[in-house]
């Protein structure tokens, strides 16, 4: 389950086993804001919580490159590596 602070947008990961039942209080490591959380089912979605940042981050794909250009790319990390040790 993610949850989102209110304020700052910030997501935060919980593991579906160690989702509480009932509603708790919640810090946001980023900016600080305390808010109450409910953990439903079926989360809720609201109009304001899709903003156009979001539905930008959305719609990238992950892009694909041909086996060459991959190539390429695996020396030049190897490469990287080497010369950081």
């Amino acid at each position: 389950m993610e949850i989102f602070c209110p304020t700052c947008r910030e997501g935060y990961r919980i593991p579906t086993a160690s989702v509480p039942k009932a509603a708790r209080m919640v810090v946001c490591n980023s900016c600080g804001t305390a808010w109450k959380q409910f953990f439903d089912e079926k989360p809720k979605l609201e109009s304001r919580d899709i903003t156009p940042k979001a539905l930008e981050i959305a719609s990238l794909r992950r892009p694909s490159y041909s086996k060459v250009v991959l190539q390429i790319l695996r020396e030049e990390a190897a490469l990287e590596t080497k010369l950081r040790t």
